[in-house]
């Protein structure tokens, strides 16, 4: 084991004020050591201060709470829906018998078979441009398929083109 006397000796002739030197460094060493933990201790504190107000400060909105009544009979928590019925002039009403009207025919409709030739696809306006002034409709019977029936019955029959 070393002697530690005469360092003790020096030290007291160095510091003759302070003749407890271990003592006071390991007291200034153990001061120093816990503001150094005080400080990180605040510096967290407030970092997760300010971290929750940011947090609060741009989150997303509340949406609107709907109005909830707590009438006799009805659960709390239910929405109240206010409706009104359409008037009798917005309703759209058919009557059975009116189209059947329009198709009925006294000769029976002729099936014309197209041979290859000289010839070409017209659309659907073009179609109805060629029939004029004539009332005719074009009615869907199947994917692709339409069939163009005139409403005139006299009109199946055949008009002079202009």
């Amino acid at each position: 084991m070393k002697d530690n006397s005469s360092q003790d000796e020096l030290v007291k002739d160095v510091f003759p004020e302070e003749s407890n030197l271990r003592e006071t460094l390991l007291a200034r060493s153990i001061r120093v050591s816990r503001r150094r933990h005080a400080l990180r201790q605040a510096r967290f504190i407030g970092l997760a201060a300010l971290l929750a107000l940011l947090v609060l400060y741009f989150r997303p909105p509340h949406p609107p709470q709907a109005r909830t009544g707590s009438k006799a009979g009805v659960p709390t928590g239910c929405v109240f829906v206010h409706t009104e019925p359409f008037p009798a002039s917005a309703i759209a009403t058919t009557r059975s018998g009116m189209l059947d009207a329009a198709l009925e025919r006294e000769q029976p409709v002729e099936i014309v078979e197209t041979v290859p030739g000289n010839y070409h696809l017209i659309g659907d306006a073009e179609l109805l441009s060629l029939v004029g002034p004539h009332p005719c409709a074009l009615v869907r019977v199947g994917p692709n398929s339409e069939e163009l029936i005139f409403l005139n019955p006299m009109d199946s029959n055949g008009f002079p083109m202009n």
